[in-house]
């Protein structure tokens, strides 16, 4: 470096640095000898202002960059019109202190202070013009109190100087609640408090208090020490009232907790109007359950708070009438995350505005709904701005309604379902089945459940084969069925995903291998096994139905039967065959043996007759009459023979009867005890020169007489044999057609008497044999 000797033993030389020196300064070598030297700035203080608080004066300054010097050698020394400032040279060394100050004589009126600061490297002086009374800076306020009340409170406070009273003051009260902080002014002479207004029922404040001269004002005070108090409780405001019906007969009224702001103080209950009664509720209860009986009218309930001061006004709705939800269908609506925008077209009954309210859709009768109301005119709301937030969750179904507000019910204009964000099903579809038919794949399945959809269904993908991509997209989100025609027999593997907007479900599988064509001869074989079993099955149902019937409805007539011996009988040899009785059957023979004209007797003569007789007429036994005599000979032949039960009676050959001494008379006849006629006149048919009456045997009485029935039944019982039950002919026309002259037999001959008019237990057969033997 140049050095410049000055004298023998001082050389001056120049260094150029650029920072200053350390705290203990720097180090300068000079062959073997050095020394230290300190490198920093001259004084750097500005900005010098001078007032006063009526007590003192004092000036005050900025100090600006720091000298660096260290050192009491080294510091900055001020002084102020000619006297040392202690206070500032004794803080003149400190880092910390950025500003200074100094008091001079107090003296009013305008007035120069002149500052001097001073260290080694140099010097600067300051220079200060005014008059004091107009730089007054009072002391701080003391003893800050207040008188509180619901709404407003009064802050008071004192003043440390007598001679602030006299002066003009300009105040302001900080008044701090829950970190939101608010300042109130206020000026008077001498000013010593300040009413605060609009203040919140029980309420915690905190305040400072502060202030200045208002006539040439100068510099606020510094704040007081801070003040707290609370505000007294007042009435509640109105419940936030609505309804939710939960059926024709219950509705729940619901109502929301009030805020710290709205309460005014702190509730203890709940008080509900229904009915002209009163119910008073707990504190933590939301809603009170109304039993309305009678779905079918309107009802209206009323809800209050109340705290220790008072009782809110009182929040009236009215439930309308059960109207269910058939006159509004819910459409689908989708949101974001955030919430749901709605919209809809004004309502003119909306009087009082419009209630938007939700539930989850799936959670049954443990939903409480939540609402919001929305001022009249507005027909838009955001659930970032007015709904609760995050009171909607992605994936879950919401359900939500519009009702117009007005002075009575309110009315519903709009429902809606739909997510805010919608997310793949959570469960798959239901109930898979795959089915066969030959070459034809059905599939069929059932829809994912409402509460697993966590979306809207679009549609369905059916995945062959496992897939990557989608063989099959339906997109109906109703489709139930799928139907793949003409498959090749191979194995399948179907998979069958539904799908909303945000993705698909994790799918369900199911298998199925194909052989249409083994399989026809194996279904051909078990049909006609089938067949060939029901068949099998229906013969002996069929069977023993068609006896059933049978037996039940058109029995098997019985044949008449004939003695062992009839073969062998004396129709020729004039044999006769002993009557014995029956032990059922009573025996009643019948026969006219008066003659009446030879024209007569030769018919009958000319004729053999076979008549065989069983009846159950009356319950006492066969008693054969005492003077009954039979003829006996080839003329005369009468076999009677007797059956189990059955009595076979045969006439062969009638002949001219002649009447024996031991047969009675017509007359005898008329007048026998035990013969009871049932028709008195002969029918106007009989051939005349007949008796009315025939000759009776014993107890018989006639069972009905010819001429009640006309000739073509008559006629009949000579044709086929008859059922008693049902007057069917028993005898075929074999028999008439053997005749040789039919008309030998009148309409009132004793044959007819064979049909009986009567049902009988037993049947009753006719047997004639028209052909006649040799005389």
């Amino acid at each position: 470096m140049n050095v410049t000797q000055i004298s023998k033993r001082t050389y001056a030389f120049t260094v150029h640095t650029q920072n200053p020196s350390l705290s203990a300064g720097s180090e300068v070598e000079c062959g073997v000898n050095g020394t230290t030297i300190w490198a920093g700035h001259s004084p750097d203080d500005h900005d010098l202002k001078c007032e006063t608080d009526l007590k003192s004066a004092e000036c005050s300054w900025n100090r600006g960059r720091r000298t660096h010097l260290v050192g009491k050698s080294r510091m900055t020394v001020y002084s102020m019109n000619g006297r040392n400032c202690t206070k500032a040279n004794e803080v003149s060394q400190s880092r910390e202190v950025t500003q200074y100050t100094c008091n001079p004589e107090l003296s009013m009126g305008e007035k120069n202070w002149t500052l001097t600061a001073r260290n080694p490297l140099g010097s600067v002086v300051l220079t200060y013009t005014a008059d004091l009374s107009h730089r007054i800076r009072i002391q701080p306020p003391e003893k800050v109190t207040s008188e509180v009340h619901a709404r407003n409170a009064t802050i008071h406070w004192s003043l440390k100087l007598q001679k602030y009273s006299n002066l003009s003051l300009l105040c302001q009260v900080e008044l701090t609640h829950a970190d939101h902080k608010q300042q109130v002014n206020g000026s008077g002479m001498g000013l010593s408090s300040l009413v605060l207004e609009d203040l919140q029922p029980h309420r915690y404040y905190s305040v400072a208090v502060r202030c200045a001269t208002a006539k040439h004002f100068w510099k606020w005070s510094d704040w007081s020490s801070i003040h707290k108090f609370q505000t007294k409780e007042d009435c509640p405001k109105a419940l936030d009232m609505w309804f939710q019906r939960k059926s024709k007969d219950n509705a729940v009224i619901l109502w929301k907790a009030l805020s710290d702001v709205d309460s005014n103080g702190r509730i203890k209950g709940y008080k509900v109007t229904w009915g002209g009664t009163e119910h008073n509720c707990e504190l933590s209860q939301r809603s009170y359950v109304l039993p309305l009986g009678d779905g079918n009218a309107d009802h209206t309930a009323t809800v209050i708070a109340f705290n220790s001061a008072c009782s809110s006004p009182p929040s009236k709705i009215t439930i309308p009438r059960w109207t269910g939800d058939a006159n509004v269908s819910a459409s689908e609506i989708l949101g974001n995350d955030d919430g749901f925008h709605l919209s809809w077209s004004a309502n003119v009954g909306a009087s009082c505005g419009y209630i938007v309210d939700w539930c989850p859709t799936y959670s049954g009768q443990d939903c409480v709904a939540e609402w919001v109301k929305v001022p009249a005119g507005t027909t838009e709301v955001r659930s970032q701005s007015v709904f609760i937030p995050g009171s909607f969750k992605p994936g879950e179904r919401y359900s939500l309604s519009i009702y117009a507000c007005s002075q009575g019910p309110p009315k519903l204009l709009h429902k809606m379902e739909g997510y805010v964000k919608e997310m793949a099903p959570a469960d798959p579809v239901q109930n898979l089945k795959v089915t066969e038919e030959g070459s034809t794949v059905v599939l069929l399945w059932e829809a994912v459940p409402p509460w697993s959809q966590r979306g809207f269904i679009r549609g369905y993908n059916i995945y062959l084969n496992n897939n990557s991509h989608p063989s099959v997209n339906i997109a109906n989100p109703d489709a139930r069925k799928h139907i793949f025609d003409n498959m090749p027999n191979s194995s399948y593997s179907f998979t069958v995903k539904a799908y909303t907007s945000a993705g698909e479900d994790n799918g369900v599988e199911m298998s199925i291998k194909l052989n249409h064509q083994a399989d026809q001869p194996i279904l051909a074989i078990l049909l006609s096994l089938g067949s060939m079993t029901l068949l099998l099955f229906l013969i002996p149902v069929m069977y023993y139905h068609r006896r059933w019937m049978k037996e039940k409805f058109y029995p098997d007539i019985p044949k008449p039967k004939l003695p062992d011996d009839w073969s062998a009988s004396t129709m020729l040899d004039g044999r006769t065959v002993d009557v014995t009785q029956c032990p059922c059957d009573t025996l009643h023979i019948v026969t006219n043996l008066k003659e009446e004209s030879g024209e007569g007797l030769k018919e009958h003569s000319n004729s053999t007759m076979e008549r065989r007789y069983f009846s159950q007429l009356n319950e006492r036994p066969l008693q054969r009459p005492l003077n009954l005599a039979l003829p006996v000979g080839p003329a005369h032949v009468s076999s009677i023979s007797l059956g189990s039960c059955q009595t076979y009676i045969t006439y062969t050959e009638l002949q001219t009867p002649t009447v024996r001494s031991g047969l009675p008379s017509t007359d005898d006849a008329q007048s026998s005890e035990d013969y009871k006629p049932q028709n008195s006149a002969a029918s106007p048919t009989e051939p005349q020169g007949i008796p009315p009456h025939p000759i009776l045997m014993g107890d018989y009485q006639p069972q009905f007489s010819p001429h009640l029935l006309p000739a073509t039944e008559l006629n009949v019982c000579l044709d086929t044999p008859t059922s008693v039950s049902s007057f069917t002919p028993l005898l075929s026309n074999d028999v008439m057609e053997n005749s040789q002259d039919q008309s030998a037999f009148p309409s009132s001959s004793w044959y007819h008497r064979c049909l009986p008019d009567t049902n009988y237990s037993n049947p009753t057969y006719c047997l004639t044999n028209l052909s006649a033997p040799p005389l």
